[in-house]
């Protein structure tokens, strides 16, 4: 429990609540100096019940109080009151008041709750036990709890709290009231530019922010981009329901979930399931080419067309309207091969100096005339340079390296790439049995 920054002041008051039944509530006076069994005798006396009665008291969460807890007890979170038996985990829920339903996910559903205290509005996630068939599903469901709970940056969604009920796990999460990104993309068309930049930095910072973390989303799309409020201006990223966690240079999780149409060509032929930054950032390529052309890159008419598509990386060009910088990023982030992919400094660095400027890079246009070389070609070059360096040295300040983008090295393909049956394309997330 917290130090209170109400914890200097005398005469304050307190809702409590009878253990089990929101209907009886009482507002007792409270000052930090208060006994513990002075503040049990008012709480008894405004509640009605028989002075002799073994009276217990516990916050919202079920922990129970004690005198040395007394000055740090927050005046604006509710107090429970038993007569000696113990927390009734529903009071937990009982403290917020349903507003409507969100939406429903894997597990369960999300709800609108509004907190009956201080009104605040926040968004509750119901994890059906039943639900959670294999150890598996428990391990994602609380991994995801613990990379909210270490993940606090102002564009990832907060998780404010958690607790159990008989049937469900409850998630309480910030509440995003300005809706997604893909529904506003979908209902005025392709952003400007200007908001498309806005919108494309701050998912690079909370992208570089889990990256440094050593967490990866695995499943970004324009569903889990939300906005903070109606004005719509901060972006939110949300649901780390399969989010990985990776080591450089050391073992990361793998996995094969994902959403098709977000999904790198590694996970989809199988060469490398690993959870790893370059995943992300393919994901936010189909974003940032949403974003500005409203309409996914590799959208089609089947599941084996869209296969088809990403593996070979082929996209419909951007519109004509759209600036030049955006088709350069947006190629450099979609490469199918995993080690010649932008890396977050490369992309953001390029966000930032062109957000206010259409003309591209010099970098920009060196890799652009290397990727439209032959492979064989830029093989019989890269040998030639060497050669030539090794023979003749130079000084180190007469020699230039184009800023390119240099991650790992792709992991040899392991058998057969999986058989993918036709079926519409959707956004929907695959998660693995």
């Amino acid at each position: 429990m917290a130090k209170s920054i109400f914890s200097l002041m005398d005469d304050l008051k307190v809702k409590v609540y009878i253990n089990g039944d929101m209907n009886r509530v009482a507002e007792v006076d409270y000052h930090p100096q208060m006994q513990y069994r002075d503040f049990l005798a008012s709480c008894r006396e405004k509640l009605h019940l028989r002075s002799h009665a073994k009276c217990r008291i516990f916050d919202s969460t079920g922990d129970e109080y004690s005198d040395d807890d007394m000055e740090l007890l927050d005046p604006n979170e509710p107090l429970f009151l038993s007569q000696g038996e113990d927390f009734q985990k529903t009071a937990s829920l009982a403290v917020y008041e349903e507003v409507r339903p969100l939406g429903e996910g894997g597990f369960g559903t999300v709800k609108l709750y509004r907190h009956r205290l201080t009104g605040e509005e926040v968004a509750i996630k119901f994890v059906e036990m039943k639900s959670m068939e294999s150890f598996e599903d428990v391990n994602r469901v609380f991994a995801e709890m613990n990379v909210l709970r270490s993940l606090r940056h102002p564009h990832i969604v907060a998780l404010l709290e958690t607790f159990n009920l008989p049937d469900k796990l409850c998630i309480v999460m910030e509440f995003c009231r300005g809706g997604e990104l893909k529904n506003l993309v979908d209902t005025e068309g392709p952003l400007s530019e200007d908001r498309a930049y806005s919108i494309a930095i701050q998912i690079c910072e909370a992208m570089r922010f889990c990256h440094n973390s050593s967490v990866v989303h695995r499943d970004l799309k324009m569903e889990n981009l939300l906005f903070a409020d109606s004005m719509q201006l901060m972006i939110k990223v949300v649901d780390f329901g399969i989010a990985g966690a990776f080591r450089v240079g050391g073992h990361s999780e793998t996995s094969d979930a994902g959403s098709l149409l977000y999904t790198a060509p590694e996970v989809i032929n199988g060469s490398d399931t690993r959870s790893l930054p370059a995943l992300d950032i393919w994901s936010m390529g189909c974003i940032f080419y949403y974003m500005v052309a409203g309409k996914h890159p590799f959208e089609s008419g089947s599941a084996e067309e869209a296969v088809a598509s990403i593996l070979a990386g082929r996209f419909a060009p951007l519109p004509a309207s759209v600036s030049k910088p955006w088709g350069f990023i947006i190629r450099g982030m979609l490469q199918t091969r995993r080690d010649r992919r932008w890396d977050m400094l490369h992309i953001e660095a390029h966000l930032q100096k062109h957000r206010d400027t259409s003309e591209p890079c010099a970098d920009c246009l060196y890799n652009l005339e290397e990727e439209k070389k032959p492979a064989e070609e830029r093989k019989v070059a890269k040998d030639s340079s060497t050669t030539a360096l090794k023979t003749n040295p130079v000084k180190s300040k007469s020699f230039r390296t184009p800023a390119s983008v240099k991650q790992s090295a792709a992991s040899p393909v392991k058998g057969r790439p999986k058989e993918i049956r036709p079926k519409p394309t959707t956004s929907k997330t695959t998660r693995p049995k």
